[in-house]
């Protein structure tokens, strides 16, 4: 009897449960909404494996350079990039626990996309290019130094 009402229940509560492309399609979910507002309604509304704001099924990745976050729920299904983070969602608190912030920038069917989105490999690019430089110029200044040492060899040896 225990077994068919927990059933029952289950039943019930996974009956409002509806999928994350039925939610953005409805408008429930959409570009320029909160981080906030959101996980709200993905706590309401998802089955806990597409939440992608529910501790323990969900998967965040802070970009902390470019102030983004991506999130994700256990099923992949779709990807939420965020802009303007300063405090990601999980640096915010627990499983329901509503903060962090940012706003919707997109929402992407795999993790390739949402990075591309979040602007990830144009800013590795960005900062390879700026090591490299800051290489070439160190070995430039390491040369220079290495020249003069040589030149004040040349004088010592002149002079003396």
């Amino acid at each position: 009897m225990k077994k068919a009402i927990g059933i029952i229940i289950l039943g019930l509560l996974l009956s409002g449960c509806t999928t994350d492309d039925k939610l953005v399609s409805s408008g429930k979910i959409y570009i320029g909404m909160t981080k906030q507002s959101l996980c709200s309604n993905l706590h309401s509304s998802a089955y806990p494996g597409e939440d992608a704001c529910l501790r323990g099924f969900a998967t965040n990745r802070y970009l902390r350079d470019l102030n983004k976050e991506i999130l994700w729920g256990q099923d992949k299904s779709i990807y939420y990039v965020f802009d303007n983070v300063t405090i990601p969602l999980w640096d915010a608190g627990g499983a329901f626990d509503i903060k962090g912030n940012g706003t919707l920038k997109g929402f992407y069917s795999n993790e390739e996309e949402a990075l591309i989105a979040a602007g990830y490999y144009a800013e590795k690019k960005r900062k390879k290019a700026e090591e490299g430089k800051k290489a070439k110029k160190r070995e430039e200044e390491r040369k220079k130094e290495a020249k003069k040492r040589e030149e004040e060899k040349k004088k010592k040896k002149a002079a003396g």
